[in-house]
């Protein structure tokens, strides 16, 4: 029997010999499987859309976080976060844009089309040069946006961001700091 190497590739579609096929180890057979999963949830339902919004005034101690998750088989996953207050208005739409990939990342859910009302943080991640002040927080945008497989940011009408801005206002009315809170509902 002649040694063959055997690379697993990328691609969406990998083409196996049959009997290469049963030389494959478990881990080679679970990342094509999720390969694959991925590759069929891109081709049938690219984008899940997901709000973000931020709560910030001057004299409160407390930042409001919040972002809704519309999935169209399961419904709606919302999230709200009471945390200290953030420097200005923009630090707290980006730490919320920031807790909001996060908390997809940890979902597994790898394509995500997110929505803010704010045109400063769309401008910012699309130049972030511009914005030395924002030198730490934009290099964990950096990291967290490398690991999303379909990855865009876009401006939305501030009347269209109600429910994620409502969270927001919820988490900072509360005047306490929470962990993070997930409620999911049917639509």
């Amino acid at each position: 029997m002649t040694s063959t190497k055997r690379y697993l590739s990328l691609d969406p579609v990998v083409y196996l010999e049959s009997d290469e096929r049963q030389d494959l180890f478990p881990v080679d057979t679970l990342i094509h499987a999720k390969i694959e999963s991925e590759s069929w949830k891109l081709a049938n339902d690219p984008e899940e859309d997901e709000d973000v919004d931020a709560s910030w005034t001057g004299s409160d101690l407390i930042t409001g976080l919040g972002w809704s998750l519309k999935e169209d088989r399961s419904g709606e996953t919302l999230g709200l976060q009471g945390c200290r207050r953030s420097l200005s208005a923009l630090h707290a739409e980006l730490e919320s844009l920031l807790w909001a990939m996060s908390c997809m990342k940890d979902r597994l859910i790898l394509s995500v089309h997110f929505q803010t009302d704010c045109l400063d943080l769309v401008s910012m991640s699309e130049s972030p040069s511009d914005w030395p002040s924002f030198l730490s927080e934009l290099e964990i945008f950096r990291n967290l946006r490398e690991s999303f497989l379909n990855f865009t940011l876009s401006h939305i009408p501030r009347s269209s961001n109600v429910r994620a801005d409502n969270l927001t206002k919820e988490a900072r009315a509360k005047g306490i700091f929470f962990p993070k809170s997930f409620i999911t509902s049917q639509l």
